[in-house]
């Protein structure tokens, strides 16, 4: 009985045939990268059939119908196909640990990369002495809606400042310390950052309605300062709760868009961690 030798990978070489395989994959990705240019621009704009991309179908764009229900998956496949090939394993390879490891990152990028991401975390910064809170944004949606994606893949943005002052565009200038106490200052003057929660519309219409009360409060001069942090979770909390509970009351099944268990984490400057949740480390 003849035995099957193994081999570790030790080579970056790969077969011919896989590497012909290889070549084919990238120039499928490479044209599902323009293909929007291709149909949407040249065919929809220029030649005039804006029915390829434009047609409206149940509210959602023939475009987007192609990207959910062809595009993403044929591309995950292309790029799925890949990374098998790169890493392997090829002719009876057994591969290492430490390979195993990387492939599965790189499966897990990409899981991430074609259907969707949207992190948020925040941290505190140090700038000359001030401890300044930030919220970056980690995501490859390209709106609110979570019905497109973007084009470029994942983006990295910090959103403090856009949101304090208004400001669409995130750009890399917003590290900048001019910016970072800009954002520290518009803070120290009492007001707050408001960040919209699965469904934006309905949660910056329940938001409004508790601001107005501290309005009111303000306005009857009433309103005490706190720095208790289990009020600040409250007030974050609140306009949540009521989204939730609308939607799970009042609203036809198949359409709620916010749900689940909410949880909350308040963190201080000096590290100092509490939830009403069991979030807290």
């Amino acid at each position: 009985m003849e035995e099957k030798k193994y081999n570790f990978i030790t080579t970056t070489l790969i077969p011919a045939t896989e590497n012909k395989s290889l070549v084919g994959w990238l120039l499928y990705v490479c044209f599902a990268y323009h293909y929007k240019a291709i149909f949407c621009g040249l065919g929809g704009k220029i030649l005039g059939f804006e029915w390829i991309c434009f047609t409206s179908i149940h509210g959602i764009s023939t475009n987007h119908w192609f990207e959910q229900l062809i595009y993403a998956p044929l591309l995950w496949y292309a790029l799925y196909r890949i990374i098998v090939i790169v890493f392997g394993p090829n002719d009876n390879e057994v591969l290492s640990n430490s390979v195993k490891r990387l492939k599965i990152i790189a499966l897990f990028f990409l899981a991430m990369y074609i259907y969707g991401i949207g992190i948020h975390f925040t941290a505190y910064e140090w700038i000359d002495d001030y401890p300044i809170p930030e919220l970056f944004l980690i995501t490859n949606f390209d709106n609110t809606e979570y019905s497109a994606l973007h084009a470029d893949g994942i983006h990295v943005t910090r959103e403090t400042f856009g949101v304090a002052f208004q400001i669409p565009n995130r750009v890399i200038e917003h590290s900048k310390p001019d910016y970072r106490h800009q954002v520290r200052k518009y803070l120290e003057a009492g007001k707050v950052l408001l960040y919209n929660n699965g469904d934006p519309f309905m949660f910056n219409a329940a938001f409004s309605s508790i601001r107005d009360l501290f309005r009111i409060a303000e306005q009857r001069r009433i309103l005490k300062p706190t720095t208790d942090p289990k009020a600040h979770r409250d007030i974050v909390g609140w306009p949540i709760e009521l989204v939730y509970k609308v939607q799970k009351y009042f609203v036809k099944e198949g359409h709620q868009m916010v749900g689940g268990k909410p949880h909350n984490l308040s963190v201080t400057p000096r590290a100092e961690y509490e939830s009403d949740t069991g979030d807290a480390p």
